[in-house]
This record gives structure tokens, C-alpha cells and sequence, in this order.
């Protein structure tokens, strides 16, 4: 990315969202010496769910060099979790993925104005209250109309960053969808006022899970999760107060003025980015890959995907042409582990089997070969009006191909390569799509084998 080389561009990186995934791709990219604008919507002032930095992330954000920004004691310890996973007693919850030691609760906004303020010490540029309007190619640059206060102006990039978050909203506009891996969502609420400390804690209920525990400014926070067709035609208070009596530790340490608290609901799910990725363009943090929460590595996964996407930028810019596709083909790993930890996790708990919402999670667990062998015969027999309510099953798949699907008999094996090719499923998910369709009495499996 030589400043020389293109003297009529303004930037050599542009990136929407100042999260901080987008924040950290900056601060990497500045170390390099590149010309780099974050556009932000807000101001940093905004309330964000997502508190929790693992150790790990701890670390990588104390190898940034932010000086005065960071501290961590400012920052609320979280040396561990409370579990009742698996069984109704608590117990000590081990990491999900790798032991780590004790990481913190952030206060989110502070922890971003820092992130900010070091870019700008550093010569980046930061548009706060701002937003793209709009995005063109002009040969070998990204023209893109920024709005900022009742004024527009026109930035030219080399290269353009989606650090929108889940809505992934520049990657889509470029021609990219969100590939959402399940339904989950969550309900989240927080004490009105001061409340008792509590150390973080995750209770398994029958349609879901619960997470607890006090944030920075001495408040409590909890979030139910369960799947969005569970709910039965709720609102979310009532889907909140329902929840929350069917916990045994959560209410009593929550409190039984918990059920007046007010929830928001929050999508939650496992998504991706599906189809190639637009010329120049790459997409970091939630924008690009967003895990369950149960992983607690949101904030971790932004800060290290940060990394991850500007060292690609910086080669890319460098002239290694395959340099972004390597960058695509890290987050499809990373995807794959995270499926596989998540099925290990959520199969400890086998208390609610007979439970759509566990169902679904401990078919992720169900051998592929079993379901792709080639004398299973899907036999769909649905009527029209069935047809509807089984696409809540696949958010992703359009109603006119559950259509055709289900108009005649179709292999096993088929079924699962259409879902591969087209839809971007990898073996967990077709797993468990074909798990829970043969359990809602969706379809039947012919000739014996899975599901029969």
C-alpha cells in the first residue's frame, strides 16, 4: 500500500464500524504506516451487549502498546464460572475451548473511546455520527460517500472493511448474504439499579440457557437463550418471566424483582458470510463470523480477527494476490472448530432430550456418514400449507425450494449436496437440519437406516 502509488487516493483502508474488531484492524494497520478512516455510526457512548474479554484477549490487547488506554484494573475481574450444566448442582465451569486463567468484564463504551482515541494519537482518522450512503468501483478504488452531520463527502479507498457487526451491511450491499447456522436468540435485561456482586454463571433450562453475572458499573446483566420459533406467540416480557421461573439458581440470585425487568431481545445465532467475496472488500469481527455466546470469545474473536484481517490487507496491498482469500478460508476453519466445540459443549446436557431446543443441539453430535448413506430415501409428502411453517427449520433455503423439495422423494445424499453447494451447510448443520425435520414429522427416512 505505497502512498505514492495512487496519490489520488484518500485512504488506503476504509472501515465501517467502530466496534472493536474494526478498531483493533485499524490500530494493526497504522502500525504498518497505512492510511486508515474508521466510520462510525455512533459516538462510543452507546450501551453494547457483549462485556467479557477472556485472558487471551486480555493479552492481545496489552500486545497493542495502547499506554493510558488500557488498564485492565479499571476493568472487573472474572477469574471464572459458576456452572449447572449437565446436572442441577453448581459447579466450577472449565473453559470452552482452552483454559486460560481469569479475564475481565470491560465497560464497553470506555473500553472503545480508548481504542479510538489511541488510533487517533497514532494518525488514523475516526468519523464519529457518521455513515456510508453509498459505494462504487472506480477501477482499481472503492468511491464511497460518507454522510456526517447534514454534510457528504466522497472518500476514495484501495481496500473497504464490513465491521458492521452481524448485520454484515456492506458486505451485503456488495452482493454477499448471512448464512445463519441456527435460531438463536436472546432476551437481555440488566438490574435497574445497584445490585449484589455476582460472579458469572450459565444455568441449562428446558428450551434454553441463561447467563448471569455483575458488569462494571455495579449493575447485574442477564440474557435467556433459546431458539425464536420456542417462544409460542410471547412478547418478551412474558417469555422472560416464564423463563426465569423455570431456573432454580438464577431466579434466586437474580432476585424475584428479575421477572420485572424489562428485556430487549438480541439475535444470537451462529452466522457466516455465504458467496464470494467482493473485490477488495473483507469483512472482520461479527460482520464476517459471529459464534454462540456460549463460547464467551465475541470481543476476543474481534480483537484477534482484527489482526488477523489487516495483516491480510497489508499483504494484499504488498501485491500477494492470494493474500484475502487465505484471510476467507481462516474464518472457514475457525467456523468448523467452533461447530465442533459447540456440539461437545451443548451434548454434556442431557437432562431436557425430549426438548426441541436440546434436540437440535445433540443432533450436531449424529455421525454424517450415517445420514448420507446412499439407500436413504427423504420422503417429503408435505402439502403446500406444511410448506410454510417448515422454513422456520432453514431460515436460509428460500419457500419455492422447500417447495420443489418437497414435491417428490429425494435421496439423502442429494439433499445434503444441495444444502453444501448452494446454502453453504457444513456436515453439523445438515445433521441437524435432517435431525429436526424428521422429528417434526417434516419427512421420513425410506430403507431403514438414520432416523427410521
Amino acid at each position: 500500500m505505497s502512498n505514492c502509488a495512487l496519490p489520488s487516493v484518500d485512504f488506503d483502508v476504509v472501515i465501517a464500524g467502530g466496534g472493536p474488531a474494526g478498531l483493533c484492524t485499524a490500530l494493526e494497520l497504522r502500525r504498518w504506516g497505512h492510511r486508515v478512516c474508521v466510520v462510525e455510526r455512533g459516538s462510543f457512548e452507546e450501551p453494547r451487549i457483549g462485556e467479557h474479554l477472556s485472558a487471551r484477549g486480555v493479552s492481545l490487547v496489552a500486545s497493542m502498546g495502547l499506554g493510558s488506554h488500557w488498564d485492565p484494573s479499571e476493568h472487573l475481574l472474572s477469574p471464572g464460572m459458576i456452572s449447572v450444566w449437565g446436572g442441577a448442582e453448581p459447579v466450577d465451569l472449565p473453559a470452552f475451548f482452552r483454559p486460560e486463567g481469569a479475564g475481565v468484564h470491560i465497560a464497553r463504551p470506555a473500553f472503545e473511546q480508548g481504542l479510538a482515541l489511541a488510533l487517533m494519537e497514532r494518525g488514523g482518522e475516526v468519523r464519529t455520527r457518521s455513515r456510508l450512503e453509498a459505494i462504487r468501483r472506480e477501477g482499481d478504488v472503492f468511491a464511497i460517500e460518507v454522510h456526517s452531520l447534514g454534510k457528504s463527502e466522497e472518500l476514495f479507498a484501495r481496500f473497504l472493511v464490513d465491521a458492521t457487526g452481524r448485520p454484515a451491511a456492506i458486505a451485503r450491499r456488495l452482493g454477499r448474504k448471512v448464512v445463519h447456522r441456527d435460531r438463536l436468540i436472546g432476551l437481555c435485561a440488566s438490574s435497574p439499579g445497584a445490585h449484589r456482586v455476582l460472579e458469572p454463571m450459565v444455568e441449562a433450562t428446558p428450551a434454553g440457557w441463561w447467563y448471569s453475572s455483575s458488569i462494571p458499573d455495579g449493575r447485574a446483566i442477564a440474557i435467556y437463550f433459546t431458539d425464536a420459533d420456542l417462544r409460542e406467540g410471547e412478547t418478551l416480557s412474558e417469555t422472560w418471566a416464564r423463563a426465569l421461573m423455570e431456573t432454580s439458581l438464577s431466579r434466586s440470585r437474580l432476585g424475584e424483582e428479575a421477572r420485572a425487568w424489562r428485556p430487549r431481545g438480541i439475535d444470537a445465532g451462529t452466522q457466516s458470510l455465504g458467496g464470494p467475496p467482493a473485490l477488495g472488500c473483507v469483512a472482520v469481527g461479527d460482520a464476517a463470523l459471529a459464534l454462540d455466546p456460549l463460547s464467551s470469545s465475541g470481543l476476543t474473536r474481534a480483537i484477534e480477527g482484527g489482526k488477523m484481517a489487516a495483516l491480510a490487507l497489508h499483504r494484499a496491498g504488498g501485491g500477494d494476490l492470494g493474500a484475502l482469500a487465505r484471510y476467507e478460508s481462516e474464518l472457514g476453519s475457525a467456523l468448523r472448530e467452533h461447530q465442533a466445540g459447540k456440539a461437545r459443549y451443548y451434548g454434556l446436557e442431557t437432562r431436557f432430550l425430549d426438548e426441541p431446543f436440546w434436540q437440535r443441539r445433540h443432533a450436531l453430535r449424529a455421525p454424517i456418514a450415517r445420514i448420507l448413506s446412499p439407500k436413504d430415501e427423504l420422503c417429503w409428502g408435505l402439502e403446500d400449507a406444511a410448506v410454510r411453517p417448515l422454513a422456520s427449520l432453514t431460515p436460509d433455503i428460500p419457500v419455492s425450494i422447500l417447495r420443489d423439495l418437497a414435491e417428490k422423494p429425494c435421496s439423502a445424499r442429494c439433499l445434503a449436496e444441495t444444502l453444501r453447494s448452494l446454502y453453504q451447510y457444513d456436515d453439523t448443520e445438515i445433521v441437524q437440519l435432517l435431525h429436526a425435520l424428521v422429528h417434526s414429522r417434516s419427512l421420513r427416512v425410506l430403507g431403514g437406516g438414520w432416523g427410521a
